[in-house]
């Protein structure tokens, strides 16, 4: 009988190390992400961003913006961005008066826009941004407010607003003057 119990403590220890050592590995595999920055401010370097395969910007550096949930992207880009929304067979409304406000009454036919960061050693890190993280149901109308945004400025620099990264967590150290990203575990 104690022989039984001695190879049953075993299992039991065994499987406990066994989850644990999982737990470790996944957690390893959500480590944060040191991004690069421009020079002398806390500007992140962004490869592209696209809403699936239409680019919405590239080379270009993104401000987060902790105030404003939007995506800033270039006028021209947010056109091209409208036309395929027509292509596709997305029904929207832009009301020029409310900066532009975009809304659907769905989100069932949107893709996921991805950012490519390009972190301090210089590989790509890309965050993809769901539809429903890059929108907001605004039940008073009864549809989603997409968080995309034209600018009328031709710039190197866009807002990015940190509100679209709820999958991601995002620290800014102020002594190394360095922002972190890391993919939020779903548990």
């Amino acid at each position: 009988m104690t022989f039984s119990k001695s190879i049953l403590a075993i299992i039991l220890i065994s499987s406990a190390f066994l989850f644990f050592a999982t737990q470790k590995t996944s957690l390893q595999q959500q480590e944060k992400v040191a991004l690069n920055h421009q020079e002398g401010t806390p500007n992140l370097l962004v490869q592209k961003a696209s809403y699936g395969q239409q680019p919405l910007y590239g080379g270009a550096f993104a401000s987060l913006n902790y105030t404003d949930p939007n995506i800033q992207i270039p006028i021209l880009n947010y056109v091209r961005l409208l036309n395929y929304f027509d292509q596709k067979g997305i029904e929207y409304e832009v009301v020029p008066e409310q900066n532009n406000y975009l809304a659907v009454t769905s989100l069932e036919k949107l893709e996921d826009i991805t950012i490519n960061l390009v972190t301090e050693d210089n590989t790509i890190y890309t965050a993809t941004i769901k539809p429903s993280e890059y929108s907001f149901y605004n039940e008073r109308y009864d549809e989603y407010q997409l968080l995309i945004v034209p600018t009328m400025y031709f710039v190197d620099t866009y807002s990015l607003g940190a509100a679209v990264f709820s999958g991601y967590k995002l620290d800014y150290d102020e002594t190394t003057k360095t922002t972190y990203i890391q993919k939020k575990d779903k548990n």
